[in-house]
């Protein structure tokens, strides 16, 4: 094993461990931000890192220890440039849910489902010894049949869907960029920026990993085996692995591009309207709606006392402001720099320092006080109070004394 094939492994593992940790994170905290835009960018990078697990096993020969999982990442290759497309459509476009015709998009997956249950249901000893077999000769990958068709149709029809979706990614963002974005950028410039850059960043390292794809499917093709002997295959690890490296590290770094593009919500249509749709300047006048004020959203907050509510979460004082958990936890975000726990906590521990510096604190308990400002309990208080002033409420009521004396 080379030096340089050394070095692609380790960009693998790192491609596995960040798509697994950006899945976790961007499914746990979707409900916060832009659900269903994040929750198909969570299942593009749980597939994707799955299936390049599903290459590290084999090319280690660790799969002999677990030959139940063999194959079962072959089905999701189908599935990596469809949920991509499909993440760029609906932030582009600021959809909510999808619809029936995108079920056409999962149909070659579930035909390659279908084509090997057969496998699926072998006995595990004899997947055990197909799996050995494999080992002492990988050309068995491409050759054994174990469905209805020829291992070696899929890889190249995925090769053809591949080139299918990112033609149809690439002409998404043109089109995009062909339409008057100024009255995005006057509202929520960093925020439109940063989302637009992380969608070419995507579509970008999608089409580099494409290119490594067509590149390992050539040389399998040619050469019957996954044995590292070219420059080629070389190549194409290095492509493929630092592609989904890159673009899961930029995800992590980057939180506010979950957001997506700040349309928010849009005037309803009619249907006199459709046939000006095509003129830039209508459709622009057809969209644009004021968003809304942060500084009477903020002072709302706090005249009527909201940040109080025990029980408050961004759906609940979404209802009360009259707007979407996505767009309210958005604006936070944008005018904050925090997301919604920090910034209620903030208020909260902001109302308990007023409390201290009254008389009130003769006849109430620190923890009191603190249930009082809509905290849950003493730990989540004292641990906000700490995050928020630097220190605990005793030693902010200990200094007060301090300087009275």
């Amino acid at each position: 094993m080379t030096a340089l094939f050394s070095l692609t492994d380790l960009f693998f593992l790192g491609a596995i461990f960040c798509s697994f940790i950006a899945t976790y994170l961007l499914w746990k905290n979707a409900s916060n931000t832009y659900l269903i835009a994040n929750r198909t960018l969570a299942s593009f990078f749980f597939i994707t890192g799955y299936c390049i697990l599903g290459y590290i096993i084999i090319s280690t020969k660790i799969i002999a220890h677990l030959p139940f999982l063999y194959k079962t990442a072959a089905p999701l290759n189908y599935l990596y440039f469809p949920f991509g497309f499909l993440y760029l459509r609906i932030v582009l476009n600021n959809e909510n849910r999808f619809t029936l015709k995108d079920l056409i998009h999962f149909l070659p997956f579930v035909i390659s489902v279908i084509d090997l249950l057969p496998f699926y249901f072998m006995p595990i000893d004899q997947k055990a010894e197909l799996v050995h077999l494999m080992l002492n000769d990988n050309r068995l990958i491409y050759m054994h049949k174990d469905g209805i068709f020829p291992i070696g149709i899929h890889y190249f029809i995925r090769l053809f869907q591949g080139l299918i979706y990112l033609s149809l990614m690439w002409r998404q963002i043109h089109i995009h960029n062909k339409n008057d974005e100024g009255f995005y950028k006057s509202y929520y410039l960093k925020q439109f920026v940063e989302v637009k850059k992380w969608l070419l960043h995507l579509t970008s390292m999608m089409s580099l990993l494409y290119i490594g794809s067509v590149l390992l499917v050539l040389y399998v093709a040619i050469n019957k085996t996954i044995i590292v002997n070219d420059i080629t295959i070389l190549l194409s690890s290095i492509l493929m692995s630092a592609s989904m490296l890159i673009l899961a590290v930029k995800l992590l770094i980057n939180p506010l591009i979950l957001y997506g593009i700040p349309y928010l919500s849009t005037k309803p249509i009619q249907k006199n309207e459709v046939q000006i749709q095509k003129n830039s300047a209508a459709l622009k006048e057809a969209l644009l709606q004021d968003l809304p004020d942060w500084t009477i959203l903020h002072q709302q907050i706090i005249n009527n006392k909201i940040y109080l509510q025990t029980d408050l979460n961004i759906e609940s004082l979404a209802h009360q402001l009259k707007l979407s958990s996505r767009v309210l936890s958005f604006i936070i975000n944008y005018n904050t720099s925090s997301n919604f726990k920090n910034y209620i906590n903030k208020l909260r521990v902001t109302y308990v320092i007023e409390q201290l510096h009254t008389n009130i604190v003769k006849n109430k308990t620190i923890e009191s006080i603190g249930l009082d400002a809509g905290f849950g309990s003493r730990s989540s208080f004292f641990l906000a109070f700490k995050f928020h002033i630097g220190c605990t409420p005793t030693e902010y009521i200990q200094s007060i004394h301090e300087s009275k004396l």
